[in-house]
Order: C-alpha cells, then structure tokens, then sequence
C-alpha cells in the first residue's frame, strides 16, 4: 500500500498547485457542494464518478462551484483513481469553511446537514444518486448520464466532429468488462427481470447464426485495427485488466462502428459506453430507452429490443440495413446528443425547472434495495423535521 501512495504524491502536487494557481471565472452564478456518499467518488464505495459528473455539470455551466471538502494529500488520496479527476474541473475550489453571506449561493447536498440546511440560502438543490427515485423534496429534475469522466477531464469530448469523421469499417461493435461476478450478477436480475445481463445478452448472440467475431488477445485486436475491408457484422471485444483497449483509443473504437451494442451494465442497465457512442454517431442497439432523458425512440434515434429473441432479430435488420438508412439514423442520433448532451445543457434545464428546492436525480428509474429505501425514508423524515422551506430566499 506504501508504494501506491508514495507514488501517488507527485501527481498529488501537480493537482493541487493547479488547482490552487488558476483562478475562477467571474461569476454571478455559485454552487456549493457537500457530497457525502463516499460511493460518489471513492473507488472502495462505488466506482468513484457520479461526484465528478454533477459537480462538471455545473462547472460547464458556468458556475463557480465549491467542493466542501478537505483537499489534504490523504483526502486526494482517498478519492480513487475517477474522483481523483475532481481537481481537473474548471471553476471549482475546494474549500473548508462556508462563506460568511450564504444568500447568493445555491446549496446542493446529498445528505441531511441541519447546520448548513438552516442558513439562508438563493436555492436548495438535493442530488439523489442512489437513493430511491421517490426520495424527493421540491421538484424533480432527472439528470442525463454520461461519458466516463477522463473523457472530459483529458478534454477528448473537445474532439467528437474528429470521431464522427472516421471510416466506418465494421456493422456493429462492443467493447466491455465480462466478467461474471458483475456482468452475470443475481443482484442485478432481481432488480431488472424483464432485462438480460450483458452476459446473457452476448452467450445470446455468440450462439445465434448472427456473425460475430469475439476478440480477447491482442493479435485478433490487432487484426481489427488493421482490417481494410468493411465486417458486416457484431464485433465482440472483451475488456480485461490484462487486455485494455487504451483510453486514449476508446472513442476511435466507437467512431469507426456504424452500431454499437449497448449490453446491459451491473448496479443498472444504462452503462457510460451507450453516450460515448452517441457522441460519435453510432447507433445504439439496446433494451432501455426509457433510461435516457428524454427516452431513445426506435427507427429514429436507436434501435430498441425487448427480449433475447426481439434482439436476434433486430440485429439481423441492422445488418441488412442500407446506407441511406443507416445515414437517416446516425442524423437523429447526432441530433438527439448534440440537443441534450451539449456542454451547459444539464445546468440550463436546472436553471429553468428550479424551484426554491430541487432533488436532482441520475437514475429515476432505479430500483432502489431496502437498504437504500430505509436510507431514503430516514433522510425525508430528517428534512422534514428540520421545517427549512420559508428560509430559503425566493
């Protein structure tokens, strides 16, 4: 462990003097954050992300945002590798101490802090992640997903007209972990029946008349990098630690598909690989249009399947599907990215839905566990007890 942190110091410097060193815009427009669900940016408590995506919401918006939270070398440590990118966000600081005058500041939180809650503040604005879709005080606004964050914090999100631009050289790809333990988990079929684990959703196709080619050595990977001549079929790449498409590569994969295969993920079925698709104008096959916001629509801007049997046999269109159409379909899936993913576009649809108080959500379709529903009871009757609603500055 004393390795990993040692050599983690550097970068812990470099960051940090960054962070220190370049201003923030002037703005009328500040957000402060307490975000204390360490699954949102500690890689031992989830994946480390959520907490980079709403905070660069705002940053995108815009805003001055302020991280309440210790910014010490064991903290930065503690992070993990995706909340680590938190100290490439434009606009924000992080800060141990709340302003004197809290009226013109909004205040987003994701749990119950009576101290902060019982100031004054302009709005109030809780962010649901993994509580249950019903834990909502004021009015709900559903937030859209998103790329992996080291897309934006490396600035490849700058570089989408490039990707959009390359050859198409194969029908359909995917590229992803498939590993078991996650990928053909129980936990996630309780929750989701009606829907298939990745896993299902490749064995399906890998035993199906469908061509596929399944890639997991880099020789075969290399003969798909340098294949000439278009696969008018479902290229399969399985992503292990020993095996990595690099991710300075990711999006140049995607951009060379006409389709992209959108299997489903663990804790839900949206994953980030459907978006960073869209961003590059393949089309998603998948089961769950109704996660986007607002929904994916079939023949317009995706191709959406019901079961096993409905797929093979929308994969089999696809694969018959002429350029002219193909052509109509990447217009609609461009159209539908450029209008809800654009940079800002989350912070604008805030600004014109808020109210004094506002619940954020990420995922209003989850099926929260009992865990999280106790959780979520307890934080509506904590803020109710707290009776806040005529402090807040209308």
């Amino acid at each position: 462990m004393a390795i990993p942190i040692i050599q983690l110091f550097p970068s812990y410097l470099k960051d940090s003097l960054i962070h220190q060193i370049i201003p923030l815009k002037k703005s009328d427009k500040r957000i402060i954050f307490t975000l204390d669900d360490e699954f949102l940016y500690r890689n031992d408590g989830g994946f480390g992300r959520e907490a980079f995506y709403v905070l660069n919401t705002f940053s995108e918006g815009g805003y001055n945002v302020y991280f309440y939270r210790p910014s010490d070398f064991r903290s930065y440590w503690r992070l993990g590798f995706l909340g680590r990118l938190i100290y490439r966000i434009e606009n924000l600081r992080f800060v141990s101490k709340l302003p004197v005058d809290t009226k013109n500041f909004i205040y987003a939180f994701d749990a119950i802090r009576p101290d902060f809650l019982k100031l004054s503040w302009k709005r109030l604005v809780h962010v649901n992640i993994k509580k249950s879709a019903t834990c909502t005080i004021g009015n709900l606004i559903p937030m859209q997903f998103y790329m992996i964050p080291f897309i934006y914090a490396f600035g490849l999100d700058k570089k989408l007209v490039q990707y959009r631009n390359l050859k198409r050289k194969y029908r359909i790809f995917f590229g992803g972990s498939l590993n078991a333990v996650y990928y053909d988990s129980p936990f996630f079929k309780n929750k989701y029946p009606h829907l298939m684990t990745r896993l299902e959703g490749v064995r399906a196709v890998r035993g199906s008349e469908i061509d596929n080619w399944f890639i997991d050595n880099e020789e075969d990977l290399s003969k798909l990098i340098n294949n000439k001549t278009y696969f008018n079929g479902l290229i399969i790449v399985e992503i292990k630690t020993s095996f990595p498409i690099q991710s300075k590569d990711w999006l140049k994969f995607l951009g060379q598909s006409d389709f992209f295969m959108c299997f489903s993920g663990t804790d839900y079925p949206i994953c980030h690989n459907s978006v960073e698709a869209m961003a590059v104008g393949s089309i998603p096959i998948l089961a769950y249009a109704d996660w986007f916001w607002p929904p994916l629509e079939h023949g317009k801007n995706a191709i959406v399947y019901t079961d096993k049997e409905d797929m093979i046999k929308k994969i089999k269109l696809v694969m018959n599907m002429s350029q002219e159409e193909i052509q109509r379909l990447r217009k609609g899936v461009l159209e539908y990215y450029d209008q809800y993913f654009s940079k800002g576009h989350m912070a604008r649809t805030y600004e014109s839905q808020a109210k004094s108080i506002s619940t954020m959500t990420l995922f209003p379709k989850i099926v929260s566990d009992e865990k999280d529903d106790i959780k979520a009871k307890e934080f509506m009757v904590n803020f109710e007890n707290l009776n806040i609603e005529e402090k807040i500055i209308k």
